[in-house]
């Protein structure tokens, strides 16, 4: 989708992907909402979810999270809708979200039960859902085994690297504080409206049955479930934005959410049940907004403008022989500027790589963020390189700093002149 894009609107269009997304997402919420439960449910989803601290911290950065969370919605949507054409565009869509986050394939088993109907009512269904789903695991794995050497392998490494049993009790702690410290606000509301709404004047039974709120905290719960199961293996991220990993659960759980705030608006008098939703709606989104500006999600320019930044340095200041030796940088330094070296995957001292490069008249420097350097030096602990002990060429970044070091300057420090840009 970036590569289209690109191609169509040069450097910047592929910057503009996820935001779009982030609204298909927030529209596919509504009308999931609306489809499950009711219109109000799907403003409340909507609302709640376009105020998301993590999904504010995600929108405006070139990850696949956003659109994956997007295309699982439409998949969502999709599948709930009649007929067979719908059937095809849920799976369809599912393939889409798959390219994008193939980890999330389980995911697949609950659609297609939304799918067939509840229990399996409509089991042809399943055959255009699956249909839909084929040319994008075709896709899948012909790349994969084109750039990995196998349809099954992956760019991350193997299975077992990254997944094991003794993962799961660290991450439902670690998910648990995440989403105690992103989504309080979303979690507060659903408790007092769960509370409202089974002890007000209408039973359970009449909560469940007058609106279609059972279906819809059903499919939140199977679904999120699913996602979650995905995860929970998976290796431990203790850093809050780590949430981003269960972004695909959130459509269906907010309207959820929706539909327990609706049916407790309902317990209120004609009159009061406009005012007292928009006050709900109010307090909660500007609790996430909040929330997101104190985990720096209207921040990010200044943290990640540095990848540009270093990367449009280094092209213009480089010569055309040279290499980058670069970890964190790597990825913004080959987009940007030159081809790279991995030097945490270095078989050889960092001494004989600089020294192999140059021989081979390339021109070997090392583009290193500030909290690089220990990691540097414990990763080549003999090296002399390492020790990164004269001055850089370049340094950019104020938070984080992005420095540039030439090896060739090491034998005469004093000559160097380090450029700095804020």
């Amino acid at each position: 989708m970036m590569a289209a894009t690109r191609v169509a609107g040069g450097e910047w269009a592929p910057f503009f992907v996820v935001p779009l997304f982030g609204a298909v997402a927030v529209y596919g919420t509504f009308l999931l909402g609306a489809k499950l439960h009711s219109r109000r449910a799907g403003l409340v989803a909507a609302m709640l979810l376009a105020t998301s601290p993590i999904l504010l911290f995600q929108l405006v950065q070139p990850m696949s999270d956003v659109p994956a969370l997007a295309w699982w919605t439409l998949a969502l949507l999709f599948a709930f809708l009649p007929g067979h054409a719908a059937a095809l565009a849920a799976g369809a869509a599912a393939g889409v979200a798959l390219l994008a986050r193939p980890n999330l394939l389980p995911l697949v088993m609950p659609l297609a039960w939304f799918a067939a109907g509840w229990p399996l009512r409509q089991p042809r269904r399943l055959l255009p859902l699956t249909m839909g789903l084929a040319a994008a695991g075709a896709l899948l794995a012909a790349l994969q085994w084109r750039i990995y050497g196998s349809p099954v392998a992956s760019g991350h490494g193997a299975f077992s690297d990254f997944f094991a049993l003794s993962n799961v009790w660290p991450n439902l702690a670690v998910y648990s504080s995440h989403l105690l410290r992103g989504e309080a606000a979303t979690i507060v509301l659903a408790v007092v409206a769960a509370a409202i709404a089974l002890t007000g004047r209408r039973s359970p039974q009449q909560i469940a049955t007058g609106r279609p709120l059972l279906p819809a905290v059903t499919a939140a719960a199977v679904f999120g479930a699913a996602v979650v199961l995905c995860d929970l293996p998976y290796v431990v991220f203790r850093d809050w934005f780590y949430l981003r990993f269960l972004l695909p659960a959130f459509p269906l759980a907010l309207v959820g959410v929706g539909g327990l705030t609706a049916a407790a608006a309902s317990v209120l008098p004609r009159p009061a049940r406009a005012l007292a939703l928009l006050a709900v709606l109010t307090a909660a989104a500007s609790t996430n907004i909040l929330v997101a500006k104190r985990e720096q999600a209207f921040s990010l320019r200044e943290f990640e403008g540095r990848y540009r930044a270093a990367g449009r340095y280094a092209d213009a200041a480089l010569p055309r022989e040279a290499v980058i030796l670069a970890v964190q940088e790597s990825g913004s330094a080959r987009y940007y500027a030159r081809p790279i070296v991995r030097w945490d995957l270095l078989a050889v001292d960092l001494d004989t790589a600089v020294a192999t490069l140059t021989a081979m008249h390339r021109h070997p420097v090392l583009l290193v963020e500030d909290w690089e350097a220990a990691d540097l030096r414990k990763r080549f602990p003999s090296s002399r390189i390492a020790r990164l002990d004269w001055p850089p060429r370049t340094e950019i970044g104020t938070s984080i700093r992005v420095l540039l070091f030439d090896p060739a300057d090491r034998e005469s420090p004093g000559r160097v002149h380090t450029d700095r840009f804020r």
